[in-house]
């Protein structure tokens, strides 16, 4: 089958909510141009077209390394494919998914490039406007040895840094917390690529749950397994791009830095005038959580990074109350 007289379906690649992509062959005046991939899309609805223009428009727009190159897209006009919308854009080798389906893991040295290659863009987009919304590894594509983020029909425009959005649109075992309450943001992004490269790392993701109403439940309530002993720079990044505050976590932009820099170089997360971070890694404002109460303003928030504290601060209260001193979402001393 022939799609826009130019492109011979030769393979079928895989089947999604909207359409088919298949591996074709380009040809121009009978000749043998490339191998490219074409998506075929059937949106049954207004709302499903929108999603299918959002994806067009998206890769059309985004010219990045880092990004599927695009090469056309339009309306079949006839035969068996009228009426569809086709999508043409440069052929990937795998997806991460396929990757993490083979024997043994996937070499410590591609989980970087994969890392370092979808959070450059993610800054691309973040930078252009825009949320990705599906970061995940069915969405990531491996393109002549480089890792790139293809996908783009939930793609938004940010709109004073966040936006209403259903959650339902996303998957949910790499969306962030925050669309449990219908929000996201550029650090949503960032979020689900964390959940990307834990699973990449070690076959697990950050949270759980038997039914889809239990995964949510402790999407929205719990905080993201990560397991210790990760080498660095994964365990301090995990830790801060997986924060269940998109305040505190870090933006994709501080992701890139900390994985081309090495862990040496990684910055604090972005945080606000009033939020103090401790790391025993020295990635943070203190290296002690009691020297975090010390110089801590009435107000200030006081986020700890996993690691070893050999202390137990008390904080004094009125009327001779004291509590212990909690670790944000993660415990002391573990």
């Amino acid at each position: 089958m022939v799609v826009d007289g130019w492109y011979r379906l030769t393979c079928l690649l895989g089947s999604g909510s909207f359409g088919d992509g298949f591996e074709a062959a380009e040809e121009v005046l009978g000749e043998y141009i490339a191998r490219v991939a074409v998506k075929v899309l059937r949106p049954k609805n207004s709302a499903e077209q929108e999603a299918v223009l959002r994806e067009v428009r998206g890769l059309a727009r985004f010219g990045n390394p880092h990004i599927p190159a695009y090469r056309t897209a339009g309306q079949v006009a006839d035969g068996d494919l009228a009426g569809t919308v086709f999508l043409v854009a440069e052929l990937a080798e795998t997806s991460l998914e396929q990757a993490l389906k083979q024997p043994g893991r996937l070499p410590g040295g591609q989980i970087h490039a994969m890392a370092l290659g979808i959070a450059q863009a993610l800054d691309f987009c973040h930078q252009s406007g825009a949320i990705h919304g599906d970061v995940k590894p069915a969405n990531v594509f491996r393109v002549q040895g480089a890792w790139k983020l293809g996908d783009f029909g939930l793609v938004r425009a940010v709109r004073s840094g966040q936006e209403f959005v259903s959650f339902d649109e996303a998957t949910c075992a790499h969306m962030a917390p925050e669309l449990c309450q219908g929000r996201a943001s550029t650090k949503s992004d960032v979020y689900s690529l964390g959940v990307t490269i834990l699973e990449a790392l070690t076959g697990e993701v950050a949270h759980r749950g038997a039914t889809r109403e239990e995964f949510l439940q402790d999407l929205a309530s719990q905080p993201a397994r990560i397991p210790e002993g990760l080498p660095a720079p994964w365990s301090d990044l995990l830790a801060r791009s997986l924060d269940r505050d998109p305040e505190v976590r870090c933006t994709a932009s501080e992701m890139v830095a900390a994985l081309s820099g090495g862990a040496e170089d990684a910055p604090s997360p972005a945080k606000g005038p009033d939020v103090v971070i401790v790391s025993s890694l020295g990635h943070g404002d203190c290296l002690l959580i009691a020297d975090a109460l010390r110089s801590a303003r009435p107000g200030t928030r006081i986020v700890v990074r996993p690691g070893h504290y050999r202390e137990r601060p008390t904080v004094a209260r009125p009327k001779r109350e004291s509590h212990t001193a909690r670790a944000g979402n993660n415990p002391m001393g573990q």
